[in-house]
């Protein structure tokens, strides 16, 4: 967004589209960091489909 020149829509609630990234809360003390909600649960089952 930011090379598209699109720095204005960058702020706390964008949606980047993903599960858990629809939402996003900004950090109070640093304006440019931004936390989402995308957790991946991972088990003894699944854990060969993450490139750990």
């Amino acid at each position: 967004m930011i090379l598209d020149g699109r720095r204005d829509d960058i702020k706390a609630g964008l949606d980047l589209g993903p599960d858990g990234f629809r939402n996003l809360t900004q950090d109070p003390e640093k304006p440019n960091l931004f936390y989402g909600q995308g957790w991946v649960d991972v088990t003894t089952e699944n854990v060969d489909d993450y490139p750990f």
